[in-house]
């Protein structure tokens, strides 16, 4: 009989919910077949078999969450007795023995003895050494000091555990709450962006003319092209990574090696039911602005459905969390590690001479300085102007 363990289907996923078996007890399958479906924080997919076999035992249930490498389910080759594994599963796991440990004898405490200051006439001569008394270091005697007879140590209960810090507030003062475990979209995008906080980041910001990317919005519409403003800022940030490759980059987790990529995968994030998921736009650099727009309108509405596959979720060599349709005028957003750059953009503001947009840049200054970041932006806004 084989174990079924939960594969690593998604980067970074610690564990996944079984949403439910594709493959009744009993039921042969061959390797490569669909035999359950499982959800991560990001979405659902299906878990192969991983061997041609038969199905005994599903160890978790649906609805089950299963940590990343655990059993859920048993199995057994092709040509094995299904029906003696079957009843080898359905019996009673036997109760484990206690073992019960030896009384240890009790302990003789030795007298210890102790360190007087030495007298003006004491001779020098004795070997330094430590004493510890009751977990704390008691002094560093010095050549010179005498030892004296000390009344044998005594044992002495343990006191009471201090009591528990009160808390700086009382909750139920402030009227009537609900309590919630954070979800499992929101403790893996906490572990996620955790992980920059050991990254050091600077922080630049440009106001850019909305102007022009506004007018080629309304152009690709009159051609029938269901384009929107995000569209335009995919493609000046594929032509943005693609002049500057340091900002095109992954630094690794030793922190000695990046990665520069030639293409651009652009991690887009998309505000759906219980948080946020980033749907990976691929090679930006190449597609002009009706296939941006198709493969952005394709990836956010499978976001949104919780239908994407675990591809179009890895592989982004950067980061853009646009804001301006929720009429934030900014945003910081948090580096995505190993990414070296983040782009966040808010709601253009009105001005005597047009409109301008802030764009924020956050980058891993391990990889890049701020002139570098500040030509990645002047790129990027020259791409808007086009």
């Amino acid at each position: 009989m084989r174990d079924l363990t939960m594969p690593q289907l998604a980067l970074g996923a610690e564990e996944v919910v079984l949403v439910g078996w594709l493959c009744e007890v009993g039921e042969g399958f061959s390797e490569g077949d669909p035999i359950a479906e499982i959800e991560t924080d990001k979405a659902k997919m299906d878990v192969e078999a991983p061997f041609d076999g038969v199905l005994v035992q599903q160890v978790s249930s649906d609805g089950d969450t299963v940590e990343v490498g655990a059993v859920y389910g048993r199995m057994v080759d092709v040509g094995e007795d299904v029906e003696a594994a079957l009843a080898e599963a359905a019996a009673p796991e036997p109760s484990p023995a206690v073992a019960v440990a030896p009384t240890p004898a009790p302990v003789a405490l030795a007298a210890a003895p102790a360190i007087t200051p030495p007298s003006p006439a004491a001779e020098d001569g004795l070997v330094p050494f430590l004493v510890v008394e009751h977990g704390e270091l008691a002094g560093i005697p010095r050549p010179g000091w005498t030892r004296t007879a000390a009344a044998p140590l005594a044992l002495v209960p343990p006191s009471d555990p201090a009591p528990a810090p009160a808390l700086v507030d009382d909750p139920a003062s402030s009227g009537t709450y609900a309590a919630r475990r954070l979800s499992r979209r929101r403790l893996a995008i906490g572990r996620r962006m955790a992980a920059a906080t050991a990254i050091p980041c600077f922080v630049l910001q440009r106001e850019i003319e909305a102007g022009p990317a506004r007018r080629a919005v309304a152009a690709a519409r009159e051609e029938g092209h269901a384009v929107t403003f995000t569209d335009v800022l995919l493609r000046a940030m594929g032509a943005a990574g693609a002049a500057h490759p340091a900002a095109n980059a992954w630094v690794l987790p030793s922190g000695e090696e990046a990665w520069e990529f030639e293409h651009v995968g652009v991690a887009l994030a998309v505000d759906v039911p219980g948080g946020v998921t980033a749907p990976v736009v691929r090679g930006v650099q190449r597609l002009d602005l009706s296939e941006i727009a198709t493969a952005r309108a394709d990836l956010v509405t499978r976001a949104r459905a919780g239908e994407l596959a675990v591809e179009e979720l890895t592989g982004a060599t950067v980061t853009l969390s646009n804001v301006a349709g929720l009429g934030v005028h900014a945003i910081t957003p948090v580096l995505t590690v190993p990414q070296s750059v983040a782009i966040g953009v808010g709601r253009a503001r009105p001005t005597a001479a047009g409109e301008l947009l802030t764009v924020t840049l956050v980058a891993d200054h391990r990889q890049l300085d701020g002139a570098d970041g500040a030509r990645y932006l002047e790129t990027l806004a020259t791409a808007l102007a086009g």
